[in-house]
């Protein structure tokens, strides 16, 4: 199952990278999930996913992810990219 999660991920990645559409990878995320990053802690609130990944996207011009690792088992995923 988790691989199968992560493939969904990467797959909403490479749509917002390509595309700016934000609502694939968001929707992978809770409706109370909260998201940040060194760009994003200062944020004055929390960041919903939808949030979080357009201010993601917006810090790069033309982007396209590459993974160095994919590593899962049945209970977990990890992704270096």
């Amino acid at each position: 199952m988790s691989q199968k999660i992560a493939e969904k991920f990467i797959e909403a990645l490479y749509e917002l990278e390509q595309n700016r559409n934000v609502e694939k990878i968001a929707s992978l995320f809770a409706a109370d999930a909260e998201i940040n990053n060194v760009v994003t802690v200062d944020s004055p609130h929390e960041l919903t996913a939808e949030e979080f990944w357009t201010k993601y996207r917006d810090n790069f011009g033309d982007v396209s992810s590459g993974f160095t690792n994919k590593i899962y088992d049945e209970d977990n995923a990890a992704l270096e990219w």
